[in-house]
This record gives C-alpha cells, structure tokens and sequence, in this order.
C-alpha cells in the first residue's frame, strides 16, 4: 500500500483525473465510456500493448433479458445461495436493457469467434471518439490511499514505458483488469483440480484481486470458473479447446443435432461423461476434477478423445483461441497437421490404439463396444448424452488425443454490492474503489453463456457512473 496525505499536493502526482479505470476489456471500455459521459475526466491503462483482454477472443454474444423479474429468477436459483440478492437483481435489471445499447474490422493477433473482435471494435471505436486517454504496456502496481491507517483510495501507482508514475484518481478508480487464469499459484490454492490451463491470455495473473486484497476486500466464488477440455501444444502458450458445438438445452435433449465425433476416456480407458453438456453452463471440465485418494492421484488428468477416421474428415477438433501477437498457430482444418506433429496419436486397430496411449487393449475395445451399441439405439444410458450428438467410432485408422482441464475465465475476486462497491471482511464498502467484469464476478455457481459479456456491459456501466456521482476526495 502506498499512503499519502489528504492534502496531499497535486504536484505530487504525475498526472490527475476524475477517475481510472484499470484494464481495457469490455468492462473496461463500458466503465470509461459511461465515466466520461457523466461528465468525469477517464485515465484508462491496461498492461498489455493490445486492449481487448479475454473479451475480444469471445463469441461477441451477450446474454440479454426481456423480463428482469424472471431474469432475477433464473439468476437465484442458478447461483445456489452464492451471491446476494440486490446484486444478481441489479444484474438482470442491466440484462434487460442491454439490447437498445450495443454492431468492424478484424485484429491479426486474436484467434477467437469473429463476434467477439466485431463488438470490441464498436467499443473501441467509442472510447476513440472521447477524450479519454489511454495507456497501454502500464501495468498498475498499487493503489494509492489516504493518510496513514486510510484505506480510502486516491490514485494508482502505474508502471508505464517511460517510468514509473504516480497517478491520481479524484473521484475513483474502478479495477476491471479481469481474473486469475494464467496465476498458477492462485489457481493451486484455490482449486481442486490442477494442472488447469488457460485458453486464451497471460496476462490475467489476479492483479486487481491482490490489490484489493491489500485493502481488506473479501474474496468470493474463487472455486467457480467456466471451461472445458483441450489439448496442449509444446509450440504454443495456451491450451486449445475441443470444437465448440451448437448448444442445447437441459430438457430439450432434442435441440442438439450436431453429432461429436469424440468421446473421452480416462487414463485407464473408461469412458466417465457426457462429453457435449450444455454450453450454456460451460461445465465439461467439472467431470476431470475426481481425486482418487487410494492412488493418490487424478485419474482424469490427463484424459484422451478417442474419433476415427470418419470423425477426422468431419471437423477440425481443437479450436486456439488468443488475444496475443507473439502466439502463431492455427488447427488444420482437417486433423493432418496434428497428427503428422504426434499431437494426435494414430492407429490402424484399437489395441494398437491402447498400446499408444497406455491403456489397456481390452478395457478401451470395452468402452468402444459399449459406445457402439448405444448409438445405435440412440441411447447414452451411462452418462445421457444427447442423442443428436452421438456417433459411433468404428471406421479406422483410429485416433486419440490427450486432453486437460481448460479455464476460459474465472468468477472468481473481490466482492462487491450492487453499485459496484468493493466490499472488505466487515461487510463495508471500500471508499472510492470499484469492480467491474471479470474480477469478483457475480457468477456464484453456474455460468451462462454469453454472461459474462453481458456482466461486463452491466457493472461497467454501474460501475462507471457511480464512479463518476462521487465528489471530488480533495474537494469533501
């Protein structure tokens, strides 16, 4: 923590604004816009030398209401007690007025759905029409406070190109500077299962959570994150999810017409899920996270999709997704690449299919014999995938790849109300210090797809504008 005076001189501080806003993602952006339209002068800095965050590699889909009450029903009853009332209503009162307010060109670093880069542009497009300044490759390294014993926030100090600065934020500094996913420490202590990998950045490394914590915040849903599986590429930083597949929804089993060519097995070759769950809910890792305590060990993690031949021709499986200008790779569209590198593993029979992932023969011909059956009557009674979705794998040359747990953000951070606020361990806000997005978000227990865009929008435009409400601190 950095202290300063409350008649602190001006000339102290390289520069002043109104408010900061600390991590250009779309909760950022939102939290800028919304900030300056109220009238308040905007710092926004990010760390990286490309805004965007995980937010631009997304599918650009924001999960919108038209009835906020059964909005704030649906939320209730999907966060399990997790998260309070006010602040899931809030939520879905935003959700329902999202569609009025958010429509592009492409960025050569990202590898993600073209939706995500189109509405990030729009965002950028209308940051770049105000007079907000940007700072990029300026990683905030604390926040400054009031005189000793204070926790009243003030400004940041702010690593940048040309030194290190001593920012001041009149009103407020919002963090929106996202979760913990590449911070392996964080993800140890807090999860379960490991190893976990991330699918799209480095640079969420919990910076906004560490700071806040300095100032007494309490922490919630740091156990909750959405993802799935993937593989690992030795010429390539992050992991790579499975082709995502049309979703479908629970009780509507018949929506999911799109056949996956995979299934996956453990290290012993026994199949132990439904590999398609509804992406809606973003869970297929969860089923990874079993602890065998006799072994000592996870024996999920790794695990291995199994396709054939037919299943190769079909689609690429993996799918890079990135907001990164250093990282170069691209999935073939038809598997060759991968299994010409041994990224995928290749075989003319199912024992020697075992034999190249370790399994036993007898046990995989097994699993694979009991898959068979059940699509050919249509029918996964061991784990209830849908029947849309299955297909058998019988035409060889055969194939196998070892995939792993796969974060694509956490829910995890400080908690705050439904203004915003950052809430510390004895339940009060802490002053002139906001949230906003991924960090502390409000997703307790069961994500839902496109909601995490649609929260960034929501609390960034909370966030921004009761920043902006607040008076001036030297001014009280």
């Amino acid at each position: 923590m950095v202290n300063s005076s409350k008649n602190k001189k001006a000339s102290e501080f390289d520069a002043k604004y109104d408010v900061i806003v600390v991590g250009y993602g779309y909760a950022g952006g939102i939290a800028a816009i919304e900030a300056h339209d109220a009238g308040s002068s905007v710092l926004l800095v990010d760390k990286m030398a490309n805004p965007g965050g995980i937010s631009v590699c997304s599918y650009g889909a924001m999960r919108s209401a038209h009835n906020s009450e059964l909005a704030f029903k649906y939320l209730q009853k999907t966060n399990a007690g997790r998260t309070p009332d006010a602040v899931l209503r809030a939520l879905a009162e935003g959700m329902s007025k999202i569609e009025p307010y958010m429509p592009a060109t492409y960025y050569p670093h990202v590898r993600g759905a073209p939706g995500g880069a189109r509405v990030f542009k729009t965002l950028e497009d209308n940051v770049a029409q105000r007079d907000i300044d940007i700072w990029l490759e300026a990683p905030v390294q604390k926040l400054i406070t009031g005189q000793e014993g204070s926790r009243e926030v003030r400004g940041v100090v702010v690593q940048t190109t040309d030194g290190v600065r001593r920012v001041q934020a009149q009103k407020a500094v919002i963090l929106a500077c996202g979760g913990f996913e590449a911070n392996e420490e964080m993800k140890k202590q807090f999860w379960q299962m490991t190893p976990v990998f991330a699918a799209t950045t480095n640079s969420n490394t919990g910076d906004g959570i560490r700071m806040a914590q300095e100032l007494g915040a309490r922490l919630w849903h740091m156990w909750h994150y959405h993802g799935s599986y993937g593989f690992r590429h030795t010429e390539y930083p992050y992991a790579i999810r499975m082709k995502r597949l049309p979703d479908w929804i629970p009780g509507r089993e018949a929506t999911a017409v799109v056949q996956m060519t995979w299934i996956v097995v453990d290290k012993f070759g026994h199949r132990y899920m439904n590999e398609n769950p509804p992406y809606t809910q973003d869970t297929s890792h969860r089923p990874m996270e079993f602890f065998d305590t006799v072994t000592q060990d996870f024996p999920r993690i790794p695990s291995y999709v199994i396709f054939d031949e037919v299943g190769r021709r079909r689609y690429r499986v993996g799918a890079p997704t990135r907001n990164d200008p250093n990282a170069h790779y691209d999935w073939s569209e038809n598997n060759l690449r991968e299994i010409e590198s041994g990224l995928i593993k290749k075989a003319d029979s199912i024992p020697e299919l075992a034999e190249n992932i370790g399994v036993e023969a007898d046990i995989l011909e097994t699993t694979l014999t009991r898959w068979n059956e059940s699509c050919s009557v249509k029918n996964d009674s061991d784990f209830g995938r849908p029947p849309g979705t299955m297909m058998k794998i019988q035409r060889p040359p055969f194939y196998a790849g070892e995939v792993w747990p796969v974060v694509s953000n956490t829910q995890g951070g400080p908690e705050h109300d439904s203004s915003q606020r950052i809430i510390d361990i004895d339940d009060n806000p802490i002053p002139r210090l906001f949230a906003a997005g991924e960090l502390g978000s409000a997703w307790g227990h069961l994500y839902m797809s496109g909601g995490n865009l649609a929260e960034c929008l929501v609390t960034g435009q909370i966030a921004g504008k009761e920043a902006a409400s607040l008076e001036s601190w030297d001014e009280v």
